[in-house]
């Protein structure tokens, strides 16, 4: 695995339900899937002091759902980070994806 992770910025309107599929391969062409079994997964947006758990559920045998549920916002309009951990059952730790995080506010509430 790349000891980097992959920058994914998000551009969120505050409020809104979000949900995002990552899919795990071995290859670059995508054929192979790597073996979740056992591994855990999760990520969180950060602002200043304050942090937003996401809902995050590894599929096996290769998928990461990430969820963000509207009434779960605890965030101000502005800007975060966030990033996406996993943990594979023998311990080791991987941060999958990071990025900025722009989050808006409703014009409709």
């Amino acid at each position: 695995m790349n000891r980097h992770p992959a920058i994914l910025p998000l551009s969120l309107y505050r409020g809104d339900d979000y949900s995002l599929v990552v899919r795990m391969w071995q290859d670059s062409l995508h054929l192979i899937p790597i073996d979740l079994t056992g591994a855990s997964a999760s990520g969180a947006i950060r602002q200043g002091e304050t942090v937003m758990e996401l809902d995050v559920v590894v599929e096996l045998p290769n998928l990461i759902n990430v969820k963000l549920a509207a009434a779960d916002w605890t965030l101000a309009v502005g800007a975060a980070n966030w990033d996406l951990q996993l943990q594979f059952a023998g311990g080791n730790i991987y941060t999958l994806l990071a990025g900025a995080v722009a989050i808006k506010g409703d014009i409709v509430q």
